[in-house]
C-alpha cells in the first residue's frame, strides 16, 4: 500500500514537473506575497530553467539562477540547484520543498565592501572577504528545524568608532558556527584555531537579533575590558529589530 501511494505520488509530480516545464519564469511572481520586500524583475527563461534580478527592499541583490533538480523526485521533493551573483557575491546551492517540509543549502563568498555597506551605520568598516562553507538550513510546517554550517572571514583590518573616538586593529581570521539556541538560528564566533568564544549573535522569535562581545574579542579589538571577568564571558550586548513580527 505504501509502495503504491508513493508510485502514484511520484507519478503526479512528474506531471507538475511537465507543466513546470512550460510554466514562463513570470510565473514565480504568483508565489511572493504582494507584501513581500523581495522584488524580480528582468525575469527569463521558465519555473524549469530560469534567471531574474532580485530586488530586497528595492536595493538590488543580484541576478539569480535556478534549474530543475530531478534527484528530488525519489524522495517525492521538487528541488532546484539555484544560484546568486552581483559584484562582490558569489553564492549557490540547492532548494527542495514537498510543501510541508524544505531545505536549502548555500556555498559561496561574500566581498568586505558589501559587508561594510550593511556595517556603515554603525561606524564599522572591516577588511576581508567572508566565505560561506555548506551552510545547511531546514524547515518543517515553517519551523526552523535545523540549521548548521561555517562562515569564516579571512581577517584584517578593522575600523571603528567608540565615543567619538576612531579606533582601528588587525583582527585575526574568524570561524562562525552556525547552529540552534532554543529552537533559534545562532552564530557562535571564535578565532581560527581558538576555542574561546568572540562574539554570539541570535536571530529571536521576537525578530529582534542579539548581539554579544566577550572580553576576550575587545582584547582583539584594542579595547579591553576593564576587571577579572574571565575571557569567554559577555561583556557588551546589543539588540536590534530585523523583522516585523
Amino acid at each position: 500500500m505504501k509502495f503504491a501511494l508513493k508510485t502514484t505520488a511520484l507519478i503526479l509530480i512528474i506531471i507538475l514537473m511537465v507543466l513546470v516545464v512550460r510554466a514562463p519564469a513570470s510565473a514565480i511572481r504568483r508565489f511572493i506575497p504582494p507584501d513581500s520586500p523581495i522584488t524580480l524583475t528582468n525575469l527569463e527563461g521558465t519555473l524549469w530553467n530560469g534567471s531574474a534580478q532580485v530586488f530586497l527592499n528595492a536595493e538590488d541583490v543580484g541576478l539569480a539562477k535556478w534549474v530543475w533538480r530531478s534527484s528530488d523526485l525519489s524522495e517525492l521533493m521538487i528541488g532546484y540547484d539555484w544560484s546568486l551573483n552581483r559584484d562582490g557575491l558569489s553564492l549557490n546551492g540547492a532548494l527542495a520543498s514537498n510543501g510541508n517540509k524544505a531545505s536549502v543549502t548555500a556555498t559561496g563568498l561574500v566581498a568586505d565592501h558589501i559587508i561594510n555597506s550593511y556595517l556603515q551605520p554603525y561606524d564599522l568598516t572591516i577588511s576581508g572577504d567572508l566565505s560561506l562553507e555548506n551552510v545547511q538550513a531546514e524547515v518543517v510546517d515553517r519551523q526552523l528545524n535545523s540549521i548548521e554550517g561555517l562562515l569564516t572571514w579571512e581577517g584584517g583590518a578593522t575600523r571603528y568608532q567608540l565615543a567619538s573616538r576612531h579606533y582601528q586593529a588587525i583582527v585575526p581570521p574568524l570561524v562562525g558556527t552556525l547552529g540552534l539556541i532554543d529552537n533559534h538560528p545562532a552564530l557562535t564566533v571564535i578565532r581560527e584555531g581558538g576555542e574561546i568564544t568572540l562574539i554570539r549573535a541570535e536571530l529571536l522569535p521576537t525578530g529582534y537579533a542579539k548581539l554579544g562581545i566577550t572580553k576576550r574579542f575587545t582584547q582583539l579589538l584594542g579595547n579591553p575590558w576593564p576587571g577579572r571577568d574571565p575571557d569567554h564571558k559577555v561583556v557588551l550586548e546589543v539588540e536590534e529589530q530585523i523583522f516585523l513580527q
